[in-house]
């Protein structure tokens, strides 16, 4: 199933409180592992960024959104990152400028 459906407007901390309700389903979890980093645009490239109701950003279909979460179950430990464009037509300026502020 989709976290995020079409016409429907969701910050970070909503896909971020998504993730985690997906995750406590399943029947042998136990807890998160650790706080969601859910990062759209420039906040993709602050490191361990937690987003904040009423200061996050809202997911933009333009922009790239950057997921870090992970949870403790039974039988193990889990830490999955995936960094997405949520549309076809990357836009290769928008990559280019993260890229510049992830350098260090």
């Amino acid at each position: 199933t989709e976290v995020i459906k079409p016409g429907v407007v969701m910050d970070e901390v909503d896909v971020s409180d998504k993730v985690a309700l997906i995750r406590s389903k399943h029947d042998k979890f136990v807890s998160l592992s650790f706080d969601t980093i859910s990062s759209s645009g420039a906040n993709g490239a602050v490191i361990h960024y937690k987003p904040e109701k009423g200061s996050c950003l809202q997911i933009d279909k333009d922009d790239i959104y950057l997921c870090d979460s992970g949870a403790q179950y039974s039988d193990g430990t889990t830490d999955v990152t995936r960094t997405v464009h949520l549309v076809s037509q990357v836009n290769t300026k928008k990559i280019a400028s993260l890229e510049s502020q992830w350098a260090y």
